[in-house]
């Protein structure tokens, strides 16, 4: 990984993108750079955002408070 002006870089030379977890494991919901060519080639470049800053007790905590929300918004807003 390249730091550049509080950008991540891949080796691509590219700012990485930002995405979230979306498997349902004990990295649900975690955000993290990924090369935004990794469809095309492959590229094998992947960061986390927090660095495992949090324990997976809060990560379980986070996963079901969205899950509350998301149902709660579906009753509420439907």
């Amino acid at each position: 990984m390249i730091e550049r002006k509080n950008k991540t870089i891949c080796g691509h030379g590219v700012p990485a993108i930002v995405s979230t977890m979306k498997k349902n494991n004990d990295n649900h919901g975690r955000r993290f750079y990924g090369c935004p060519y990794w469809q095309e080639d492959d590229c094998e470049f992947f960061e986390w955002i927090d660095k495992e800053q949090y324990e997976p007790r809060a990560n379980y905590v986070i996963v079901i408070w969205f899950l509350q929300m998301r149902d709660w918004r579906r009753k509420w807003l439907n």
